[in-house]
């Protein structure tokens, strides 16, 4: 396994996470909005953002579940490192495939 395909690979899998982080903030401010609002119109906007939010955050998983299969698929994904090597990715993510 080359060090080349490692870096890159690491770098996007940097890039999704860090997209993935992003609408998990909102979400969470937007449910804490709800929480604290009495006000029905608030609640339903902040509702709204959090659905949104969510599905930018599926892409981010379904770009990041990519990432990994093409790394099994090309072989790369499952074996151990050679020495000196970092593992660019942990697949034991809560076994969701």
């Amino acid at each position: 396994m080359s060090g080349t395909y490692i870096s890159v690979n690491r770098e996007r899998a940097h890039g999704i996470l860090h997209a993935l982080s992003q609408p998990l903030t909102v979400m969470s401010l937007a449910l804490t909005m709800m929480q604290g609002s009495a006000d029905e119109a608030e609640r339903a906007q902040a509702l709204e953002a959090v659905m949104v939010e969510c599905q930018r955050a599926m892409r981010s998983v379904y770009q990041l579940r990519s990432l990994l299969d093409e790394a099994v698929d090309a072989g790369r994904g499952l074996e151990a490192p050679a020495p000196g090597e970092t593992a660019w990715v942990d697949r034991s993510f809560g076994g969701m495939a």
